[in-house]
């Protein structure tokens, strides 16, 4: 069945910064349709204008993207939200109602909100207006979210759990792969099984067991020329593993890998 998935991050700053996930929310939503085919365009776009009607002043206002095809007068949003006086009252049910009604063109509605601890009072009440209406009990909407584990971010977990805590229906605790995990990954990486032992080592060590950052380092090492293929076995440079590994963090490596991207793809991330 069709449905429309969006994501968006949440940043430790934006807990002072209202709907600020909601607002990537809606601009990813429009980056999306904007990568389109212009047939496919002009069919999601008539969908988000139906889906808009009555609704096109607080999308306007909230969006730049939104602002193209709904388009009001510019005002300060956090400003006017950062308090949540009646007007502002009507402004998020507006939001959680035109939430609802993607689905109703969309069939289902996925939503992915990565580090939600850091979620702000004014999103989460959005997604609790959302789920707590009667009229949007079989509406086909799913929220996922993905937090950090670490002592500083529990009390900011626990907080959202609380908030949530009618409507979650499953927890997930994510652990690292282990060094046999981390070799079947490479080995599927890299196409063959025969990887040479220390490669794997050497990545479980510099991830921790982090499945995306063995892929980085994988990608940055097949990307530079690390890694050869000797006699049907992978092999890599041990001097070359420790360039990548002075990298200070992973989204180095991933910033190095959209800077080498055609302008197309940039412009998209851009978005």
């Amino acid at each position: 069945q069709e449905a429309l998935v969006l994501r968006t991050k949440c940043q430790a700053i934006d807990q002072n910064v209202p709907l600020a996930p909601i607002r990537e929310v809606l601009e990813t939503l429009m980056a999306q349709i904007d990568a389109l085919s212009p047939e496919e365009k002009a069919k999601e776009n008539q969908k988000l204008q139906s889906a808009g009607v009555g609704f096109a002043k607080t999308l306007g206002k909230l969006s730049k993207s939104m602002a193209k095809i709904f388009p009001v007068e510019k005002i300060d949003v956090a400003e006017k939200l950062s308090n949540f006086d009646e007007d502002g009252e009507s402004f998020s049910n507006h939001l959680a109602d035109f939430m609802v009604s993607l689905v109703d063109k969309w069939g289902a509605l996925i939503i992915y909100i990565d580090d939600i601890q850091w979620l702000d009072q004014a999103s989460a009440q959005i997604f609790n207006k959302i789920f707590e209406s009667q009229d949007n009990q079989n509406k086909k909407i799913l929220l996922l979210g993905a937090a950090r584990s670490d002592e500083e971010s529990r009390t900011q977990i626990d907080a959202i759990e609380d908030k949530f805590s009618s409507f979650i229906f499953e927890k997930i605790q994510v652990e690292a792969f282990n060094r046999q995990q981390i070799s079947t990954l490479v080995c599927e990486f890299l196409g063959s099984q025969q990887v040479a032992s220390y490669i794997p080592d050497a990545l479980n060590r510099l991830s921790k067991g982090n499945p995306f950052i063995t892929i980085e380092y994988l990608r940055a090492g097949v990307e530079q020329g690390f890694f050869s293929f000797k006699s049907g076995e992978w092999f890599l440079n041990q001097e070359a593993l420790e360039k990548i590994a002075l990298s200070e963090s992973v989204y180095e490596l991933i910033l190095k890998r959209v800077e080498s991207g055609p302008p197309e793809a940039k412009k998209f991330l851009q978005c």
